[in-house]
């Protein structure tokens, strides 16, 4: 949902209501403010009234958070860390940008605005990220059959055994010996150099990156 403010109604509001344990009308007036304060307040967070992003996720609510042009938080600064911008924490025009241009490679609907599919594929809301779907690994020769490994297959296969406290994120344009200089912990990359068979990575290139 988007954020949720005196004013607003609806179902959303509904869901709001119900998780501060206030009356449940569909409508953000004053009592709406005042319970919302108040947990703000018991939180530790800035009681604005205000039911952002982060407010939403809180609650229990993250099934239905939508994140665009205008929001601002710390999941705004997880999506922005996801999708290789600077971590602003505000999301602004450069970041739905690259939204944009993530949705596009992803095969998605690209509008700049991440809703739910989005928020999951990337791992904003919690859980593993997700590549863009991989394409149909090619043909292979039945005399020497090797499957072509998938991006989520080749990070899980190279994920260290500590804990991962670092990490890159690439689809497009992937050079295997920038991913080998990387000082990360993990490094999620598509199946090939740029989403086509003709450049899928062979497994002598895999395991270079994973060493």
């Amino acid at each position: 949902m988007a954020t949720l403010k005196k004013g607003k109604s609806g179902k959303a509001v509904e869901r709001l209501q119900a998780a501060l344990g206030v009356a449940v009308d569909g409508k953000f007036g004053d009592a709406t403010v005042a319970a919302l304060k108040a947990w703000q307040t018991a939180q530790g967070l800035a009681a604005n009234g205000v039911a952002g992003p982060d407010v939403q996720l809180a609650l229990g609510l993250g099934d239905m958070i939508i994140l665009q042009n205008g929001d601002s938080g710390e999941l705004v600064k997880r999506l922005q860390t996801a999708i290789g911008v600077a971590a602003s924490g505000d999301y602004d025009d450069d970041t739905e940008t690259a939204i944009d241009k993530w949705q596009q490679k992803a095969g998605m609907d690209y509008t700049g605005i991440a809703k739910q599919d989005t928020l999951a594929r990337l791992g904003v809301l919690g859980g593993a990220a997700a590549t863009a779907p991989a394409k149909a690994a090619p043909k292979q020769s039945t005399s020497a059959p090797q499957p072509v490994p998938t991006a989520t297959a080749a990070a899980t296969a190279a994920a260290p055994a500590g804990p991962i406290t670092t990490w890159a994120y690439q689809l497009a344009d992937i050079d295997p010996k920038d991913i080998i200089a990387l000082d990360v912990d993990l490094v999620v990359i598509d199946y090939s150099r740029d989403g086509e068979d003709a450049t899928a990575f062979k497994h002598a290139e895999v395991a270079a990156m994973k060493r």
